[in-house]
Order: C-alpha cells, then sequence, then structure tokens
C-alpha cells in the first residue's frame, strides 16, 4: 500500500522495472522504520530516468495510510480468538 503511495505521489505509474520495484520496497519499508523513531521523515529516490524525488512523510499521515491494513488485520484476529471458543462449545 506505501509503495503504490509512493507511486502516486512520484508520477510513477507505467510500468516499473525490477530495480525501481525492489527500491520502492525497499524505501517504503524505510519510511516505516524510520517513522518508528521520529516523527517525520524525508524519502530520497532516483527513478529508472534517472529523475530525482522527495517525499516527506509524517507519523500521522503513515497512520492514516496503513488504517484500513490495521482494522483488517484486528477483524482477522478477532475471528481467529473467537473460533476455538466455538470449537470448543461443540465437543
Amino acid at each position: 500500500m506505501l509503495v503504490e503511495y509512493i507511486r502516486q505521489q512520484t508520477g510513477l505509474q507505467s510500468k516499473l522495472s525490477q530495480r525501481l520495484h525492489r527500491t520502492l520496497l525497499g524505501q517504503a519499508k524505510l519510511v516505516k522504520e524510520a517513522l518508528s523513531d521520529s516523527p517525520s521523515f524525508v524519502m530520497e529516490l532516483v527513478d529508472d530516468n534517472e529523475n530525482s524525488h522527495s517525499l516527506t512523510f509524517t507519523s500521522e499521515q503513515f497512520e492514516q495510510l496503513i488504517a484500513g491494513l490495521v482494522k483488517n488485520s484486528l477483524r482477522v484476529c478477532r475471528r481467529a480468538l473467537k473460533t476455538p471458543n466455538r470449537l470448543k462449545r461443540k465437543c
């Protein structure tokens, strides 16, 4: 999801090279890790055409971007925790 956001913000909408895709995945991980320790982080990126891109991320912005994933993960966990109780009652 963060990779898609980076692509959107940098205008990288065409097919990506494998190198650039790996770079975006690495940058997304770096953003996530950096925001664990700091309220903001500036990501620097050079695309396949040698164009430089700079994006600033904030903790608040990151939390908004991942809110849907967190909500879905919590729903799945709740459902998984309820499943053993249902199985015990049937036995």
